[in-house]
């Protein structure tokens, strides 16, 4: 193509807005882009049993794998990995600009913005130790005094986490939950076994949703800066398509007590 042509090509698609088809491009390939995944079992069992859920995710992780290195997309924004997560390792084998919300450990090696939750969770704890006029931080901050409950993030398993707690040491009075909506759970749990907020037990919760200022009583939470966080995540996911950088790159951003009325 001569280059005069190219130019007067090019200049029309901007004018135009063209984006490629890829289904025309899939029928000139006698390919139709797509694979079906069928599942034969009973739907309980599809979803009861956890070797159905990790087979499917497993999958979607290689179809979308193949579907990027294909060059279908030009860098990725991952959320919401886990420790064991092996995607964000093989994007970075595929050399494909990636940055990830959150870090699966501290020893993470692909680009990442998150926040300081250990200062967080320190900034809360320092407040639940200072504010005694409840009477009833004497014995959370003290070695050996610190109990942990697992819960995966949602309002059920936080009154779940939080129900368990009192059985096992109806003693506890301060809870610093790890999201906002595991909070809201702790509290149903503390108002169902009759004890007040905060003059029994204080509340803390990590997010500021919405959701923390709907609560009886309201929240007091370690606030994540999120519109922060989503531009921060772009901004570097563009240097890096941009620049290919040697080596990769962290954003940590700084977390904002918000004293309520739980604590």
């Amino acid at each position: 193509m001569k280059e005069s042509t190219r130019r007067a090509v090019l200049q029309a698609i901007e004018e135009l807005g063209y984006v490629s088809n890829l289904a025309a491009r899939s029928l000139a390939g006698q390919r139709a882009d797509a694979v079906a995944l069928v599942l034969t079992e009973p739907d309980w069992r599809q979803f009861a049993e956890p070797f159905f859920s990790e087979i499917v995710r497993s999958l979607g992780d290689a179809r979308f794998l193949e579907y990027a290195r294909g060059g279908r997309v030009d860098g990725v924004l991952l959320m919401s990995v886990h420790a064991d997560d092996r995607l964000p390792d093989m994007l970075a084998e595929a050399r494909l600009p990636t940055v990830l919300l959150g870090r699966r450990s501290g020893d993470e090696y692909v680009s990442h913005v998150d926040v300081d939750n250990v200062g967080g969770a320190r900034n809360a704890v320092t407040h639940l130790l200072k504010t005694g006029s409840h009477g009833h931080r004497h014995h959370h901050g003290a070695a050996g005094h610190v109990r942990v409950a697992e819960s995966d993030f949602s309002e059920e398993s936080g009154r779940r986490a939080m129900t368990e707690l009192l059985e096992r040491h109806p003693e506890i009075d301060a809870v610093l939950a790890a999201s906002d909506t595991t909070a809201a759970g702790a509290l149903h749990a503390l108002r169902a076994a009759g004890r007040r907020v905060p003059e029994d037990v204080a509340v803390i919760g990590f997010d500021d949703f919405p959701l923390a200022q709907r609560t009886e009583p309201r929240l007091t939470k370690v606030r994540q800066p999120l519109e922060q966080m989503g531009r921060a995540m772009v901004r570097l996911l563009l240097e890096e398509m941009e620049e290919q950088p040697a080596a990769w790159r962290q954003v940590i951003l700084r977390t904002e007590l918000v004293v309520r009325e739980s604590s």
